[in-house]
């Protein structure tokens, strides 16, 4: 257990430049250091969490990167067990942890941390990759990603997480700049502040989006476009609107330029439905996810998002009513 320790550079618990950090078997708990440097709680070449291990960091703060660890690589293995509270990164990158690559197979659970630039929760350089389980909860930073950041070049492989509680400009509970590669799956967000998302390939990149839950902040009901930009992509997610919109709740996603941009919202004025949960499938919208209201007929249905898409119908309009395959998008 270490308490109550300062270092004028880096390392406020534990400096270990050269070296890794290895918890075997036991438990650590570090808490209310600080760093005039980066890494207030660690400041480490590798920081290791194998067997059943603990690593538990609370009440840290670094001038620099990395509010509670600043490392070339995390890893925790199956058993272990690594948990941040109420860490910070006062002018840089990291609230929790800032490393390399960081490799969860086990668990980590970061909450309640700030980055005064990018990376409120935690920001790699690398890759990410998480087959165990991440819990992300109450974080922020002051422009993108308050919960994770994929810095330039990197790539994230994200399964099994639940982001709550994020506030940024763009990215909320992820941002990935410049990727080559961006796969997520079986992840939950909810009570976001600012876009769920922000995700920037390069080149011939792919951002592969699998059982993604959408959940609308209440306070913040009409949260900005989420941007997926990728040479291929593939989503398939849910928005739960949680009975906010009297219209009832749409997943919409359009493509502008280069980029895809998807949104929980309501449905325009001339549709509605009596869904509290919308879906993306394949990429693409349900076209009979807003109905037209009574009177109106549907002139675009591939964009039941857009307030023009339903044409109020003429007075002598005749209904047809045929049997029909399914078109070949469908």
């Amino acid at each position: 257990q270490f308490w109550l320790s300062a270092a004028l550079s880096h390392g406020g618990c534990i400096l270990s430049d050269d070296g890794a950090l290895l918890v075997d078997s036991s438990t650590l708990e570090l808490s209310n250091c600080s760093a005039s440097g980066s890494g207030g709680g660690i400041k480490a070449a590798a920081v290791l969490v194998v067997g059943d291990a603990q690593l538990s960091i609370a009440n840290v703060v670094a001038s620099l990167e990395g509010g509670a660890i600043a490392a070339g690589q995390v890893s925790v293995e199956h058993a272990g067990t690594l948990r941040i509270d109420d860490s910070r990164s006062i002018q840089s990158v990291g609230g929790g942890i800032r490393a390399g690559t960081c490799e969860i197979r086990g668990a980590l659970t970061v909450r309640g941390c700030f980055a005064g630039f990018q990376g409120g929760g935690i920001f790699v350089s690398v890759h990410l990759v998480v087959s165990g389980r991440l819990v992300v909860d109450n974080v922020g930073a002051a422009t993108t990603g308050a919960a994770i950041l994929v810095a330039h070049g990197g790539w994230i492989d994200l399964k099994n997480a639940i982001i709550t509680k994020a506030s940024s400009a763009t990215g909320a509970a992820l941002a990935v700049l410049d990727s080559n590669s961006t796969i997520m799956e079986n992840v939950n967000m909810s009570e976001i502040v600012g876009s769920f998302f922000a995700i920037s390939g390069e080149g011939s990149s792919a951002a592969v989006l699998r059982e993604i839950i959408l959940i609308v902040n209440p306070e913040f009901s009409l949260p900005r476009a989420s941007r997926l930009v990728a040479a291929e992509i593939s989503v398939d997610l849910q928005c739960r609107c949680e009975g906010l919109y009297p219209r009832g709740c749409l997943a919409a996603l359009e493509r502008v330029d280069a980029a895809t941009q998807i949104r929980c919202r309501s449905c325009p004025d001339t549709r509605s439905n009596d869904f509290e949960v919308s879906s993306i499938r394949n990429s693409s919208m349900g076209f009979s996810e807003c109905a037209c209201n009574p009177g109106f007929t549907d002139a675009v249905p591939l964009r039941p998002d857009r307030e023009d898409s339903c044409v109020r119908c003429a007075p002598d309009d005749a209904v047809e009513i045929r049997c029909r395959s399914c078109p070949d998008t469908r």
